[in-house]
């Protein structure tokens, strides 16, 4: 009987325990009803959520530095996408062909047959002079690694500038796609079915071009950071643009969209006035936002999850970096095309992912 109530009792208050498989022990949670931004109020760029089979949400990011020690990866878990657990350096080792020298980022983590796979970018050894980034994978049995770094890249093109992939299974054809940034504009390629290197005889496909600073689209003169995903008869491309890392970031988020996992492409801009593709730009309280990762709640809702800037704090103690840190807003569609509410990060208390 005691055991019943109590069972009844963690039932009230939301608390959730299940076994884990990624190696660490389960704790009991007390999910989230609300939550306002910044999710994770820590130096979380670039990040990447996915729930694994055993039920956690993983979400990784670029390099950074963590109470004192440098992590190539960073990785976190949670039950409910608003309360995080370090789960420290998901790529502790870096590939022999990489310079280790340089931080590895734009990490983008998949699953397939049980196995993790993730994609990242670095800057190789014997490239470095000329200043080349290349795509690259690892692969581990469990979401929060470690993950074990392939021997050679999956990608190093011509451009000098192979960056951000974002992997994608066409449910529609069976291929898997890779999008990423090449030289400063988006491309894809059909991957093996290793998903260690690229098809025999893909190459990449211009999907969206950047614009040239004649030009006037401010935040699109340079493109990187895809992210796709399918939703009825559409396949969206998510993208974002310009300057990343200044103080403050000029940067946003953009949208395109197609009827093919493979393209092409049409910006958000052909529907409506004023040549913008933008769907998240800054506000008062946030600069910056991009480099988006998309993750569905068990309501079936869409989940946007970026990196921005805090005007109210925006440095590391010292004042020389700012912290990016890790925001999330539900996506609403509007006449057939993904955005969020007020077209910029929440500010205040807004309602929780359903995750139970």
């Amino acid at each position: 009987m005691r055991r019943l109530w109590l069972m009844a009792m963690l039932a009230m208050v939301g608390v959730c325990s299940a076994p884990v498989a990624d190696g660490r022990a389960s704790r009991p949670v007390r999910l989230a009803e609300s939550y306002r931004n910044p999710v994770l109020d820590s130096d979380f760029p670039d990040p990447d959520v996915i729930r694994a089979a055993n039920g956690w949400y993983y979400a990784y990011s670029t390099e950074s530095d963590r109470a004192g020690r440098h992590v190539n990866i960073q990785v976190e878990r949670s039950r409910d996408l608003v309360q995080w657990e370090d789960l420290g350096d998901a790529l502790p080792l870096l590939p022999s062909w990489g310079d280790r020298a340089v931080p590895s980022w734009a990490p983008e983590v998949i699953a397939r047959r049980g196995a993790y796979y993730l994609f990242y970018s670095m800057v190789p050894n014997r490239l470095r002079v000329a200043g080349s980034h290349c795509v690259a994978v690892a692969t581990s049995q469990q979401p929060a690694g470690p993950f074990e770094p392939t021997s050679t890249p999956v990608y190093c093109g011509p451009t000098l500038s192979d960056i951000d992939a974002s992997v994608f299974h066409d449910t529609a054809t069976g291929h898997w796609h890779m999008y990423w940034s090449s030289g400063g504009d988006i491309v894809t390629a059909r991957l093996a079915s290793s998903l260690t290197g690229l098809a025999a005889g893909a190459a990449p496909t211009l999907l969206l071009r950047r614009w040239s600073a004649t030009v006037h689209r401010p935040y699109e003169h340079r493109v990187e950071a895809p992210f796709i995903i399918a939703r009825r008869d559409w396949y969206y491309l998510f993208y974002s643009g310009n300057n990343c890392c200044s103080d403050p970031p000029h940067y946003a988020t953009m949208v395109a969209r197609s009827h093919r996992a493979a393209g092409p492409y049409h910006r958000l801009e052909i529907t409506r006035p004023g040549l913008s593709s933008i769907i998240l730009h800054s506000n008062r309280r946030w600069a910056g936002p991009r480099h988006i990762s998309v993750i569905t709640d068990l309501a079936r809702h869409d989940w946007m999850v970026f990196h921005a800037v805090d005007t109210d704090n925006p440095y590391r103690p010292g004042g020389h970096r700012v912290v990016r840190r890790m925001l999330m807003d539900r996506v609403v569609y509007r006449d057939g095309w993904p955005t969020v509410a007020g077209d910029a990060p929440s500010i205040g208390w807004t309602p929780a992912p359903v995750t139970r």
